[in-house]
């Protein structure tokens, strides 16, 4: 067969010097092989799986690079989230102290009839 010419049964028949009803009758893997090769070509599925593997790896790539960058701001966070951790425990700690020294001054002054005693409000956060 010239290179070009579709591949049918009458071609394929012709070809090869028989009938085409013989080819349908007795040769069935032969018809068989004629649809598979009409329906798509191998190289053409491997080209478009080829294709569709290149296109999941560049999402692939472009997903784990998201991941990387989510956890590196992952990682800023929790610094800055330690510090302030650890920020707050001391400034509770000087408001403790604070309260005690307020309580023991009070303690120590003298209880006078015109002493006017102002609550101490918690600081606003």
């Amino acid at each position: 067969m010239p290179k070009g010419t579709p591949v049918t049964p009458t071609a394929v028949a012709k070809e090869a010097g028989i009938r085409r009803e013989t080819l349908y009758r007795f040769h069935e893997p032969v018809l068989t092989g004629i649809r598979s090769h009409n329906s798509k070509q191998p190289r053409d599925q491997l080209r478009e799986q080829r294709l569709e593997l290149k296109k999941a790896l560049a999402a692939a790539k472009e997903f784990r690079e998201l991941a990387e960058e989510a956890q590196r701001t992952e990682e800023a966070l929790a610094r800055i989230n330690h510090r302030l951790a650890a920020r707050v425990t001391e400034l509770e700690r000087l408001l403790e102290l604070r309260d005690n020294v307020i309580g023991e001054l009070r303690l120590a002054m003298p209880a006078s009839p015109d002493r006017i005693v102002v609550p101490l409000k918690p600081p606003s956060r």
